[in-house]
């Protein structure tokens, strides 16, 4: 049976394994997006999520088999209450935490969801001055000053708004679903950061 992290020190180390080993796992990339319990820890500058960092025992590969279908996310989060605390939307530190879990996923190609929560330890507030940065997909691929020109992120813009819902969920999802983990080239990534930033909810929530 899975046992549940019983200290910080266990989260420290499921949450560092996590960020070491995640690039190894296409799998686990694909189902960054379906996580919604995410966690903070400033010792780390990192993030990780409930189901994975909340095991003593679990490791990508273990995440990746038929062992993770047996587990579910609840009683890591419960068990996590020992020490973390949800964030305010619209706080701070929620906006600080979002964009670590943002950076961090958006070296996959990948969003996190709309219902997301994000947490840290109690009694953090973020460190007066900092703000951590996300680059747009766009702007952290572009090599020079002629491929950071907003032209072609613009007018995907404009053109993605005009279509119904479920035109943009299919767009979407069309784009997304060829991104893993190669690097995105100048012409995909001012697309990919559009849809960052404006994403068709059902693709959102699928990958």
């Amino acid at each position: 049976m899975a046992r549940l992290v019983e200290s910080r020190k266990d989260v420290e180390g499921t949450t560092q394994k996590l960020n070491h080993e995640l690039g190894n796992s296409p799998d686990l990339q694909r189902r960054l997006a379906y996580a919604r319990g995410w966690y903070y820890l400033p010792e780390l500058d990192a993030v990780g999520f409930s189901k994975f960092i909340g095991y003593a025992d679990m490791t990508v590969e273990r995440y990746d088999s038929q062992y993770n279908r047996d587990l579910w996310g609840g009683p890591t989060e419960v068990r996590l209450r020992r020490w973390f605390v949800e964030l305010q939307r619209g706080s701070p530190e929620f906006e600080y935490v979002e964009r670590k879990v943002r950076t961090l996923l958006g070296k996959f190609g990948r969003w996190p969801s709309r219902a997301a929560r994000y947490n840290a330890p109690k009694g953090w507030s973020r460190p007066a001055g900092r703000v951590a940065e996300a680059p747009t997909a766009y702007e952290a691929s572009a090599t020079s000053e002629e491929e950071r020109r907003p032209g072609i992120a613009e007018i995907f813009r404009r053109a993605f708004s005009t279509l119904r819902s479920e035109e943009q969920d299919a767009v979407a999802e069309e784009i997304l679903k060829e991104r893993r983990a190669t690097a995105l080239s100048a012409l995909e990534a001012p697309v990919l950061a559009v849809l960052w930033n404006n994403p068709a909810d059902a693709a959102y929530d699928k990958l």
